[in-house]
């Protein structure tokens, strides 16, 4: 079994396997064999040829379709962190799994119910044992950085995210912006007008977003999942309809900061 495309095979590991199972057979343990390479569709190695059969995760996964419970949902979850995890990760004993599986059916339910939401990065992968319910993606636009920034879970005092103790935060930052602030945060203002979204300086940077109920990790709310979501969906609206004038307006704010 190899868990990811880079993995290099161990010596004459084939070679091994058959031996073994030979023993096997003179021991009577086992009446016959068929040694397998189980792998993603991605791995190569020099000694593929050396197994008699190769199955990929890909294909385990297709035929177990969509499991609600039980062996097979356990066996999909396990197959697809297999397939997005780098090697390391296994034998990481500190991963929340629980709230790693928690992050897993948030970006199912974001597949499912707002599929066109290209501004939500990819899942966790609980590398070096760190995982965290926030869900971020960092992207670039004419050398100007943004990151939206869905933060979910709760403070080590119990509390949100967001501008109050109930309430969680979409934002998408404009990453190094708050030293144009004084010129930036009136234009934006006015870009923001006629939605439900604000700017708001945070830190090095502008924010823009808003609050949502508060969306506690390892909670299974759909309903509040959704409001999330559906924060982000306007995030990602606003974002596509105003590119062209906000990258305008970050470009005049350099220039004024320059100019001063």
């Amino acid at each position: 079994m190899k868990i990811r495309s880079i993995a290099a095979p161990q010596e004459l590991q084939g070679d091994r396997y058959h031996k073994r199972a030979e023993y096997w057979k003179l021991c009577g343990l086992i009446d016959a064999s068929k040694i397998v390479l189980f792998s993603p569709v991605s791995y190569r190695s020099i000694e593929a040829d050396k197994y008699e059969m190769r199955l990929s995760y890909e294909t385990v996964l297709e035929w177990l379709g969509q499991p609600t419970a039980g062996m097979r949902k356990e066996l999909s979850q396990l197959l697809s962190q297999g397939l997005c995890k780098p090697q390391g990760v296994w034998t990481n004993v500190g991963t929340d799994i629980k709230l790693l599986e928690w992050i897993g059916w948030l970006y199912d339910l974001q597949v499912q119910k707002y599929p066109n939401l290209w501004i939500v990065g990819k899942r966790s992968t609980g590398k070096g044992g760190k995982v965290d319910p926030w869900m971020e993606r960092s992207f670039s636009k004419l050398g100007y950085r943004f990151t939206l920034r869905l933060k979910l879970g709760v403070k080590p005092n119990g509390d949100g995210w967001g501008s109050q103790r109930h309430l969680s935060a979409v934002h998408l930052h404009i990453d190094g912006a708050a030293s144009c602030s004084s010129f930036l945060m009136p234009e934006l203002q006015k870009m923001t007008a006629d939605c439900s979204l604000r700017p708001q300086k945070t830190g090095k940077s502008i924010a823009i977003g808003r609050d949502v109920p508060l969306m506690k990790g390892k909670d299974y709310d759909e309903e509040r999942a959704s409001e999330v979501f559906k924060a982000a969906q306007e995030v990602q609206a606003w974002f596509e309809k105003n590119e062209e004038a906000l990258l305008k307006v970050l470009a005049l704010g350099e220039s004024d900061r320059s100019k001063a």
